[in-house]
């Protein structure tokens, strides 16, 4: 993340010229913002309190290259990721698809089923969480369908500020309080097999799945298509800028559940609804309760924004992929490959929705599923990016640097040792 303090430190343009190219980015933090870390991260710290903060951070530093690479190979090669992957061989691109095409749907349903729950809590109990969900997804496809990329740019950002500020001002609050576990009070540890399957959720969707880098190199190219003075310094001045922001947010959820939830005796619903309630106590209980509904907003809004963006990123890329299934392999760019977009996001939708229906409200065993899949797949996809980096297409003075390099393969050897010992817990101890 040195980067961005050289790039800052080596231009002369103006802090309102980057506010005008933020875009990609923050849409990025926008879908990492969600299930991530309103659930997961605020579950880290009410179970383990502080214990897994270095880890947290680990995981954010060992995806941060292949996330990066979404920026820095869609400006440096002139076109997309998944073209990229077209072009080190056609089986990658399919089984990037196929991945895809199951990650997408459970996503979809995680969050959309997260934000009917939030709504829930302005309905009352007139509808079931499913009805709710549904009515979320809805909402989100004539939203994308009527109000296209540029309103997804501009709400993102409002809701990402909403957000920080209401979960800045808790975290501070509460630290001025101290946290509510009593001094003999002794935590649970993280650090066996047991929790295997806890820590493998939680680093699955931490900030966000791998694949979400696709989405980054499709918004960009679409971000530039609106902005043709959009340079490689202005995209990787916001990717960091995303990336940074879901970074500290997610320390700020911990921190929030180890102060106010960690010792407290509280254990965490699994039903939709309950849990929504339950995290809007957190704020309540520290801010006051006159913030509870305006809480319950940026909530949903921040959900509302995510379903919207899970919803746009992974329909856009999978479009790029049948338009790339078109082309010769290794092909240039193809154009926006947008004629399937609004078909994939309707389908996805469907699927979801009756994903949702199978859960039936239970909304920890759906965002579970989908944190740990996303693990899963999440080295397939740090080695394409990585292998992409190395393509003649690349300009010398845009490839990774050593430390970059060594950083990468950190976290692809990572990856395979957490998969390797998820593979045994799941077979011998769960």
């Amino acid at each position: 993340m040195a980067e961005l303090i050289d790039v800052v430190r080596s231009d002369s343009r103006s802090i309102s010229h980057y506010t005008k190219v933020l875009g990609p980015g923050i849409l990025g933090a926008a879908a990492a913002i969600g299930g991530s870390h309103l659930v997961a991260s605020t579950q880290a710290g009410a179970i383990y309190g502080w214990q897994l903060v270095g880890l947290i951070l680990l995981v954010n530093l060992l995806k941060y290259p292949f996330f990066q690479i979404g920026a820095r190979y869609t400006m440096a090669a002139e076109e997309t990721l998944i073209q990229g992957y077209d072009r080190i061989g056609r089986g990658y691109l399919y089984l990037f698809t196929a991945l895809n095409i199951v990650a997408s749907v459970i996503s979809t349903a995680g969050v959309a089923m997260l934000c009917g729950s939030i709504l829930g809590l302005f309905i009352g109990d007139s509808l079931t969480v499913t009805q709710l969900s549904m009515i979320v997804l809805a909402g989100s496809l004539v939203f994308l369908i009527t109000g296209h990329y540029k309103a997804l740019d501009k709400v993102a950002k409002w809701v990402i500020v909403g957000l920080a500020v209401a979960t800045v001002t808790a975290v501070c609050i509460a630290l001025n309080k101290g946290g509510v576990a009593p001094p003999d009070f002794v935590s649970p540890s993280p650090w066996n097999m047991a929790s295997v399957g806890f820590l493998v959720a939680l680093m699955g969707w931490m900030p966000a799945p791998i694949e979400l880098s696709t989405w980054n190199s499709v918004w960009l190219r679409q971000k530039k298509s609106l902005n043709q003075s959009l340079d490689y310094k202005d995209a990787l001045v916001d990717f960091n800028v995303g990336y940074i922001t879901s970074t500290l947010l997610a320390l700020a959820f911990v921190a929030l559940g180890a102060l106010v939830l960690h010792g407290s005796g509280t254990s965490f619903a699994s039903s939709g609804i309950g849990f929504a309630h339950q995290l809007v106590n957190v704020y309540a209980s520290v801010i006051g309760e006159w913030s509870r509904w305006l809480i319950a907003l940026i909530a949903f809004l921040c959900m509302f924004s995510t379903t919207i963006t899970v919803l746009d990123g992974y329909s856009r890329a999978l479009s790029e992929c049948f338009v790339q299934f078109q082309q010769a392999q290794g092909s240039g760019p193809t154009g926006t490959g947008s004629r399937y977009t609004y078909p994939l996001m309707i389908a996805m939708g469907i699927i979801s929705a009756f994903i949702i229906m199978f859960f039936k409200g239970a909304l920890l065993a759906m965002l579970e599923l989908a944190m740990i899949s996303a693990f899963i797949s999440a080295l397939v996809f740090a080695w394409l990016n990585y292998r992409l980096m190395k393509l003649p297409q690349v300009p010398k003075q845009y490839r990774l640097g050593r430390g970059m390099a060594l950083l990468s393969w950190v976290g692809i050897v990572f990856f395979t040792g957490f998969n390797l010992l998820f593979g045994y817990w799941y077979v011998f101890v769960k």
